[in-house]
């Protein structure tokens, strides 16, 4: 039996729609790295994902910024006066006179101790000094210290007393002082001896 027009039609008709979609899966399955490309629109889509993210946050990350940067600001202006060791060890030494002066304190020695850098982030610079006092005059110099609008650490603190009388005992505090000050790599390696070597 020979098929009729009406049944060739739908023979063609069939066969074409099966090359079609037998043409469109070899497409998409042979083509070579397709999982390749599958991996690397998924990264890039994270990717933009996490952009997006921090756009999204950016005021807060602003905001934070601005509050590191005025706490930075407000322990910068905790450190001592000076550029280098020399100035703010001759500054500290001034206003530990001074203190000793509005205290009642006698200071007998004083001196300016080597620099010392904490974590390539601030010198620490130290005076020591012996005084002679009685010990209110020892508290209010101490005081004195503690309520400076600079950060001053007492490092050492030794006491030996001598009695004048019964009631009154003169006492010979040392103490070692430190105060701080940016820490300049520049400025240290220009004032290093080995430097010029």
């Amino acid at each position: 039996m020979k098929p009729g027009s009406r049944e060739r039609k739908f023979i063609i008709i069939g066969l074409g729609v099966l090359a079609v979609l037998a043409l469109l899966y070899a497409l998409t399955r042979a083509r070579p790295g397709s999982e390749g490309l599958d991996d690397a629109v998924g990264l890039k889509k994270r990717t933009l994902l996490k952009q997006r993210e921090t756009l999204f946050l950016e005021g807060v990350y602003e905001s934070q910024l601005q509050l590191h940067e005025n706490r930075l600001k407000e322990n910068r202006a905790k450190l001592l006066p000076g550029d280098n060791p020399n100035v703010a060890g001759a500054e500290l030494l001034k206003t530990l006179t001074d203190f000793a002066d509005r205290s009642g304190v006698t200071i007998e020695q004083k001196s300016v101790l080597k620099e010392e850098n904490v974590e390539n982030l601030v010198l620490k610079v130290s005076a020591r000094i012996v005084t002679r006092c009685d010990m209110e005059q020892l508290v209010r110099f101490l005081t004195e210290i503690e309520n400076y609008d600079k950060f001053l650490t007492v490092e050492e603190f030794m006491i030996r007393s001598a009695a004048r009388n019964r009631r009154e005992a003169d006492i010979r505090p040392n103490l070692t002082i430190s105060g701080y000050i940016r820490y300049s790599e520049d400025e240290t390696e220009a004032g290093d001896p080995d430097t010029n070597l």
